[in-house]
C-alpha cells in the first residue's frame, strides 16, 4: 500500500493536508489514491503509444492526457473528499453543478 502513498505533492498540498485526510478518511482516500495511481499509469500508456492516436492530431491527445493527470492531480490531493473544494462545488446547488463544470468546446 505504500507504493499509493508515494507520489509528489503539488503546489498548495501540504503534508499537514495529507495527514489530516488519512487520519479522516483513510480508505476513501486510500482509494483516491489507488485511482490517481491508475490514471497516470493511463496517462504513460497513451504518451507511449501517441503514434496509436495520431489520427486525432497531436493537440488532442495531449489535451487528454493532460486532462487525466488533471483529474488525477484532483484525487492526489484530497480534492473529491468530504469538505474539499471540488467536493463542496459539486455537492452543493443542483442547478449549478452541469453550468459549472460543463466541458466547452473550445
Amino acid at each position: 500500500m505504500s507504493d499509493y502513498l508515494n507520489f509528489k505533492h503539488e503546489s498548495g498540498f501540504s503534508q499537514e493536508q495529507f495527514d489530516r485526510l488519512m487520519d479522516q478518511y483513510p480508505g476513501q482516500f486510500t482509494e483516491h489514491l489507488v485511482l490517481g495511481k491508475l490514471i497516470e499509469r493511463w496517462a504513460k500508456r497513451f504518451e507511449m503509444d501517441k503514434m496509436q492516436y495520431s489520427m486525432l492530431g497531436e493537440g488532442h491527445v495531449e489535451g487528454f492526457i493532460n486532462g487525466l493527470r488533471h483529474v488525477k492531480d484532483y484525487l492526489q490531493q484530497g480534492d473529491f473528499m468530504p469538505g474539499e473544494s471540488m467536493h463542496e462545488s459539486l455537492a452543493g446547488d443542483e442547478s449549478k453543478k452541469l453550468d459549472e463544470y460543463e466541458f466547452k468546446h473550445v
